[in-house]
């Protein structure tokens, strides 16, 4: 690397004059620069900024530090509590050394239609926070790794809504660990008096950006879970889905697993109905 600085607080941000690439953790971007794609890049060091490495638990909201760690998202129970989606999908995410390095904001700003936290941060209303704007994940990703990231523009927080809601994530990839979802589905929801309100269903690795699930959350919204529900359930997310073949899987695969993933969550739920 011939181009570096680094920062140490937000407000350097403003001396900053070349457009740059921010490093935090380094999971996402030493396999590109072993690959030759950011020979000639500018990067910025964030890495030491301590107010991006908090969880402020306030009266409505999680305010998360875009440099917390998908370990510290598995050691801090307030996101078991409140964000079990994501929690979840911390501890599938990589192995123990990647976690230790890898942040919730590289992960969203790498922008990969496969990484884990985008599906349930889809699910839980996140709200992606920049030094210069606020905006709801579901209008931050324009395309596989494309988002709506300005130059020199860098996420410095996640928001996420206090709701008293369950949330659950799961993934399919090649192998138990250490691997690239080949399809993965988060879902959020309220249950009130057996009935599913407020649903929401994200789909990943099944199309250019993480999907919503519509179809199948207006199918499920106001009902009394059943085998028959659960199974139309299936059905309809598995025909949302929109992937592609690739060197990875075909699509029908995906199509197929991204209902199986979700009857599974559904069964899991059901049997506490029960």
């Amino acid at each position: 690397m011939e181009k570096f600085i680094k920062i140490s607080k937000l407000a350097d941000l403003k001396k900053i004059k070349n457009p740059v690439k921010f490093l935090a953790g380094g999971t996402d971007i030493y396999p590109l620069l072993k690959d030759g794609f950011l020979e000639n890049e500018f990067f910025c060091d964030i890495s030491g900024i301590k107010e991006l490495k908090e969880t402020k638990i306030k009266k409505d909201v999680l305010e998360i530090g875009a440099l917390v760690t998908f370990s510290d998202v598995i050691e801090n129970p307030v996101f078991k509590k409140y964000a079990n989606a994501l929690y979840e999908s911390a501890l599938v995410m990589g192995s123990p050394q990647i976690r230790n390095r890898a942040t919730l904001g590289g992960n969203i700003a790498n922008a990969s239609p496969s990484g884990d936290s985008i599906p349930p941060l889809f699910v839980l209303k996140a709200k992606i926070k920049t030094n210069l704007r606020t905006v709801d994940i579901d209008r931050f990703f324009m395309g596989p790794k494309k988002t709506i990231l300005k130059k020199n523009e860098l996420i410095t927080r996640i928001i996420i809504p206090k709701e008293q809601k369950e949330s659950y994530f799961m993934k399919v990839g090649p192998r138990k660990a250490l691997a690239i979802s080949k399809v993965s589905v988060a879902m959020a929801f309220k249950m009130q008096k057996g009935v599913l309100k407020d649903v929401r269903v994200a789909l990943g690795a099944v199309g250019p950006t993480v999907l919503r699930a519509k179809k199948t959350e207006d199918f499920l919204e106001g009902k009394h879970l059943s085998d028959r529900i659960i199974k139309k359930a299936g059905e309809i997310v598995s025909s949302e889905a929109m992937p592609i073949d690739d060197f990875r899987s075909l699509a029908v695969y995906r199509r197929k697993v991204a209902g199986s993933i979700l009857e599974k969550i559904l069964e899991g739920r059901l049997k506490w109905v029960r």
